[in-house]
């Protein structure tokens, strides 16, 4: 499937002075995303687990574990950008695995995931901000142009992924996944969180972290924790549910904290994970009751945890990301979820009232193909409206 971008995107890529090269591999990532979300697709459905609502997940962290409501509190005197000295946001969070579809937690232990949407936030046009974290604090593409090759590899099965391994990745990128699948989990809201990739801090440059308000700061290299020997295939939502059941006299709180750029520190290659100190800047809150069957049941977010999107250039100015591997993310994201939410479903669609109908490309009628009941589930097109406030928040003491 070919993919080019519009002549606006490559300047700006030209101006971030990427090469030819590598403005060629964003291009090409975003269309092996595209790929990779079909396939996602119809192997949910042939699963039997298609997402609620007849929403598409996504390619990319698509088994989420629950997606919740909190309170983030900024707590720095230093007034940069989204991080106002005082202010508070209402806030959702998402925790899910990493990857693609994945019915069993303990299949692959990827990096897991959280995503954090500020509301109420007056900085930026869709008065949102979004912080994106995983559970390591290295991202595993040094170079841009692996990108490709990786997301195709991704979706052509284990002998793929490792002649791509082994063929067209460099010894750190090797590293960082080996580094990441052996990064058990055994609970998500026990669990530092980390950007990998920096951000601008006013005149500063940061990487930003979260950890339990129990630890004094995130561990600057985390270490695994290996699930329970009787986990479940759900073991990380189980885990989630009984952290909200048992918070009624503590509320489930995470610090968040930057990391500021040293001097020798990388901002383009992000699998080398920085070491300087944490400082905290801010305090994110779960209230008690959203356990399941809790007055604020999170099961019942599932189509909205499904819906959302989360883009790292949804972001106050004085808090834009920095470097390569941000402006690349930058094409992928916004495309993706454009892709995901109305394009694909228009596909699929198209296909099954014609299967050799032209206008859907060669690329997605293979995967389509491999159905096996085309009309188990009609996807339906989803908007792009940014999340409201609403009286769950207040009922929850998040906003008044």
């Amino acid at each position: 499937m070919n993919m080019s971008l519009e002549s606006f995107e490559r300047d700006e890529l030209l101006q971030a002075a990427f090469s030819e090269d590598e403005i060629t591999a964003v291009a090409q990532s975003v269309a092996a995303s595209m790929v990779l979300a079909a396939k996602s697709f119809v192997d949910e459905v042939n699963d039997n687990t298609p997402a609620e609502g007849g929403a598409i997940r996504r390619e990319s962290h698509g088994k989420q574990q629950g997606c919740l409501r909190a309170k983030f509190e900024v707590t720095t005197d230093s007034s940069v950008g989204v991080f106002r000295s005082g202010a508070s946001y209402p806030a959702w969070i998402r925790l899910s695995n990493g990857g693609a579809y994945q019915r069993d937690d303990r299949d692959k232990h990827i990096s897991r995931g959280f995503g954090i949407k500020l509301l109420d936030v007056n900085d930026t046009p869709t008065r949102t901000h979004d912080f994106l974290l995983i559970t390591s604090p290295r991202f595993f593409i040094e170079d841009i142009t692996h990108y490709p090759s990786f997301l195709k590899a991704s979706g052509e099965g284990r002998p793929s992924q490792i002649f791509n391994l082994v063929l067209h990745m460099s010894s750190a990128e090797r590293d960082v996944i080996k580094h990441r699948l052996a990064l058990k989990v055994s609970n998500l809201l026990d669990s530092p969180g980390y950007s990998a990739v920096p951000y601008q801090y006013g005149d500063d440059v940061v990487k930003y972290a979260i950890a339990p308000c129990t630890l004094d700061a995130p561990p600057v290299m985390p270490q695994p924790h290996d699930p329970p020997d009787d986990a479940s295939e759900d073991y990380l939502e189980d885990a989630m549910d009984a952290t909200l059941l048992h918070s009624a006299q503590s509320p489930v709180c995470f610090g968040f904290y930057v990391q500021r750029k040293r001097a020798d520190d990388s901002i383009d290659d992000p699998t080398r994970a920085w070491e300087g100190p944490f400082e905290r800047v801010a305090r994110l809150t779960i209230p008690f009751g959203q356990h399941r069957g809790g007055p604020f049941d999170y099961t019942k977010n599932n189509a909205e945890g499904e819906r959302m999107s989360f883009d790292p250039f949804n972001a106050a100015p004085a808090n834009r990301p920095v470097g390569k591997t941000n402006l690349t993310r930058k094409f992928i994201y916004a495309k993706l979820a454009a892709f995901r939410r109305r394009e694909l479903p228009e596909l699929v669609l198209r296909w099954r009232a014609d299967p050799r109908d032209p206008s859907v490309p060669d690329e997605f009628r293979r995967e389509f193909r491999q159905l096996d009941n085309p009309e188990a589930v009609t996807p339906r097109v989803q908007d792009d409206r940014q999340p409201e406030v609403d009286d769950k928040f207040r009922g929850l003491g998040i906003v008044r």
